[in-house]
């Protein structure tokens, strides 16, 4: 491949601004989808690509399904995709206040 690639960072929306102001921190109008993922120029911070966590996972799903049955090699991508994202769901868990009764 000869083109060269632009550097990039993927951000969730972290910097998601309420109150006042709200915005996606990217001087947009803020997300209506928590689960929203940037792609965004490392050197002027210009958003390249906007997606979703629910796209990108619903491309995988489409990729996989025939005839509303999952494939044989989907049933394996499936539970490692599965495994990885509860396990980041549980890093997330561990830095928030325990839930009150």
């Amino acid at each position: 491949m000869s083109e060269e690639l632009e550097v990039f960072d993927a951000y969730l929306p972290e910097l998601w601004n309420f109150g006042d102001d709200p915005s996606d921190g990217y001087f947009g109008d803020p997300p209506s989808d928590a689960g929203a993922i940037f792609f965004v120029n490392r050197d002027t911070e210009e958003i390249l690509l906007k997606t979703t966590l629910s796209a990108i996972v619903d491309d995988v799903i489409d990729g996989h399904i025939v005839h509303n049955t999952i494939d044989r090699d989907g049933v394996d991508i499936f539970i490692r995709i599965k495994d990885a994202l509860k396990a980041e769901i549980d890093k997330i868990d561990s830095f928030l206040p325990p839930k009150s009764t």
